[in-house]
């Protein structure tokens, strides 16, 4: 039986992944005494909700037009690797992404924690453009995967310094 995935609930995974990296930026950038750290973390956390907006721009455009993707991509294992990484991805969506910081962790650490959150990111958006068929909506899932590559740049960058 193939598996289907619905447009609507991966563009929510989406600005859900999205959601849950502002805070976590927001958070780190709480605990950062780095002052570059900082600024670094409040940028990306500002960064994030503009993506959200994106993501929820397609689930009207997109998904309004095309319940789900299985109609053109028709390889189930695709199916189950976007929902694997969305269920695997480092801030697991059931869980609260404050739970993953508690104030005390070294700034190595938040780097690193914050450099798998934009891995697991990008494997999901890289995901997600294989799934849709319209141009328009592969041009702006393209806009977010290259400022999460910026992103994981940046934050090697900041480990570097440290």
């Amino acid at each position: 039986m193939k598996k289907r995935i619905v447009a609507n609930e991966v563009f929510e995974i989406a600005e859900l992944i999205e959601k849950n990296g502002a805070i976590f930026y927001r958070t780190a950038a709480e605990n950062a005494s780095y002052k570059q750290a900082k600024s670094l973390l409040l940028r990306l956390a500002r960064k994030e909700p503009e993506h959200q907006k994106h993501f929820e721009y397609l689930k009207e455009q997109y998904a309004s037009e095309h319940n789900d993707f299985q109609a053109y991509y028709d390889n189930p294992d695709s199916v189950e690797y976007l929902h694997t990484i969305a269920d695997s991805h480092v801030f697991n969506i059931q869980k609260p992404v404050t739970d993953y910081l508690k104030g005390s962790e070294p700034l190595d650490k938040i780097i690193l924690t914050a450099l798998n959150f934009e891995k697991d990111t990008l494997v999901y958006f890289l995901g997600l453009k294989e799934l849709i068929a319209d141009d328009m909506a592969r041009s702006q899932v393209d806009k977010i995967i290259y400022e999460e590559v910026g992103h994981i740049g940046e934050l090697f960058e900041m480990l570097r310094k440290l």
